[in-house]
């Protein structure tokens, strides 16, 4: 296949007795073959850098929803840890802190009567 891009033709062969005309006939042809080395490299390169930019693209996507569902994610667990605290600072202006203090330490005791228990 010859390349559109010179608008190359095949010439006509020099006359027999002029050096010159085949020398340069020659020259042309192997910057011809040396063109269409580098187009058929050229054609290469480009159609795996298309293959890797769809790979890309794809990766890209999978991110940015991964990066969705997790500001989703953050968005409830603040909405839950900022009820939790409402809801403990309303309890302990109802009991008082001494309370509080009874019950969680009345709970981790127990967590840690159950952990020495199971093991």
């Amino acid at each position: 296949m010859r390349s559109n891009l010179y608008g190359s033709k095949v010439k006509e062969s020099p006359r027999e007795g002029d050096p010159r005309g085949s020398n340069k006939l020659h020259v042309e042809e192997q910057l011809q073959r040396e063109n269409e080395a580098l187009l058929d490299a050229l054609r290469h390169g480009v159609r795996r850098m298309g293959a890797m930019a769809g790979a890309l693209n794809a990766e890209v996507g999978a991110q940015n929803r991964l990066l969705s569902g997790l500001g989703g994610g953050f968005v409830r667990a603040r909405t839950g840890v900022g009820t939790s605290i409402t809801n403990l600072r309303g309890v302990m202006g109802r009991h008082g802190y001494r309370q509080i203090v009874y019950i969680v330490l009345g709970t981790l005791f127990s967590l840690y009567v159950l952990f020495r228990l199971l093991l």
